[in-house]
């Protein structure tokens, strides 16, 4: 981000923002090379790190550890279509003991979660854990026993920071970041979070938000009140992907699982 988009980011927002230059930071380096054969080269390296990043660093930032209790994590191809809220998400969070909130799901390509499944489950067994029942519920499919690929679009992701350092989230996270199969096999910062989610998260820790419209590339959704979005013109043309409610498909076994606001 340049100086003069801080600039121009400052000026929109009601409260002074804060702005964190990583690549300056000690914390983070990123090399374009990675000594781990590949399977998936036809995505660039900066892919897995963006994903290595939001999956598995982002929560130890200083900034997030030290500073925040709540985080909101948008990407650059995130766009929030309205309407305005009328309250502070953070404060929502807060009064109501809530950890995690989304607002979309989907289903992962399989090629892109080889040997995911199965890490997941070596981990409980060496943890001495049993599948939870929200994974039981989104993650197992019922035809077969085996993963779902059901997935929460962390692309729009408020939590509480601190609940990714909790020693059994660590514990997972260090799991897969020994893997390597974010390098390896492409695996994304979404079904790595998902697993964790529904693994260690009580149900009414989460919330699935329906009064915000949001897209990002080719999907979005409206608010559960609103249909059509107010879409700015400048995206109009690129979605093309619905989710209704937030869902796709409409038979994704997230819909309707977790509480949703009103």
């Amino acid at each position: 981000m340049t100086e003069n988009c801080w600039q121009r980011v400052s000026s929109e927002l009601a409260m002074k923002p804060y702005f964190n230059e990583l690549k300056d930071s000690a914390y983070f380096y990123f090399t374009f090379q990675v000594n781990i054969a590949r399977t998936r080269k036809e995505y660039h390296i900066g892919y897995s790190h963006m994903c290595n990043f939001f999956g598995i660093l982002l929560p130890y930032h200083p900034v997030i550890s030290n500073v925040f209790t709540f985080y909101l994590r948008l990407d650059s191809h995130s766009y929030l279509l309205g309407p305005t809220l009328t309250y502070d998400l953070f404060d929502y969070m807060q009064i109501n003991r809530l950890q995690y909130s989304f607002l979309m799901v989907h289903m992962d390509h399989r090629v892109y979660v080889k040997g995911l499944w199965n890490l997941f489950h070596k981990f409980l067994t060496h943890s001495c854990m049993i599948p939870s029942s929200a994974v039981k519920k989104t993650q197992t499919s019922s035809f077969t026993g085996w993963y779902s690929n059901a997935i929460i679009f962390n692309n729009f992701e408020l939590c509480n920071g601190s609940l990714w350092r909790e020693p059994r989230m660590e514990a997972w996270l260090r799991q897969v970041d020994k893997s390597e199969g974010i390098y390896k096999y492409r695996w994304g910062d979404a079904p790595i979070r998902t697993l964790a989610v529904t693994q260690f998260l009580e149900k009414n820790q989460v919330v699935k938000l329906c009064d915000i419209g949001y897209s990002h590339r080719h999907q979005y959704t409206c608010a559960s009140h609103i249909h059509p979005c107010a879409v700015p013109p400048h995206l109009k043309g690129s979605l093309n992907s619905f989710y209704p409610q937030g869902c796709y498909p409409t038979d994704n076994p997230f819909c309707n699982y977790y509480q949703e606001n009103t």
